[in-house]
């Protein structure tokens, strides 16, 4: 019988939530390893692991590190990347472009917000601006949805793309808790999305976050 893989991460959703979401929407199960901050420390000097840096996933292939490397290698593991390589390079495309809001809104917004980086004199200027970058990838992510023609980004069925700027819309809720709204796309996505049977289920029940809800 096979080794079921293991997840490492926080108590936290974080950079590995999309990961989890991937294994719920393909039906197959993992050990879902959650630790403390300390405990962590305390671990990773202990018995060091990939770069001592969080999320790890530990598999019968070998020990992965690094968030959106995991997510890539168990999307393609469960066949929720799309079925030949066009549609697995817009589910790629679909990956990067959220990175780099994600990225964006944690390097001008979350700094202040989270990690008492004191708040700019034109703060509220930066946050609008980050807005505004935040629903310019919006956008053209909904192009590609729109040029795909399918029920969610790629395909009729949930597959990493989705998961991905599902998951990543969350991650940027505490300046922006309207953000599943900020175009009509994202608010019928998001819709769609949460009334997934299997999906629906999940938000409902997982547990919540030790990290501002993040």
């Amino acid at each position: 019988m096979a080794t079921q893989d293991t997840l490492l991460y926080f108590s936290s959703r974080g950079r590995a939530e999309a990961i989890r979401m991937l294994y719920l929407m393909a039906g197959r199960e993992f050990n879902d390893t959650r630790t403390t901050n300390e405990k962590w420390l305390q671990e990773k000097n202990e018995n060091p692991v990939a770069l001592g840096q969080l999320p790890v996933l530990f598999t019968e292939d070998g020990v992965f590190c690094q968030s959106n490397v995991i997510a890539r290698y168990v999307a393609k593991k469960l066949g929720l990347m799309g079925d030949n390589l066009r549609e697995e390079t817009t589910h790629d495309l679909v990956v990067e472009i959220t990175m780099e809001f994600i990225n964006y809104n944690g390097q001008n917004i979350y700094k202040h917000v989270l990690f008492g980086v004191p708040e700019p004199e034109n703060f509220a200027e930066v946050k609008e601006e980050v807005k505004e970058y935040i629903t310019k990838r919006l956008l053209y992510i909904q192009s590609i949805a729109e040029k795909e023609g399918k029920e969610y980004i790629v395909s009729d069925e949930i597959g990493l793309a989705d998961i991905w700027l599902y998951t990543g819309l969350e991650l940027c809720r505490v300046p922006f808790p309207d953000i599943m709204d900020f175009t009509p796309w994202t608010t019928e996505f998001a819709a769609k999305f949460t009334s997934n049977k299997k999906m629906k289920s999940y938000l409902e029940s997982r547990p919540p976050s030790q990290f501002h809800g993040l």
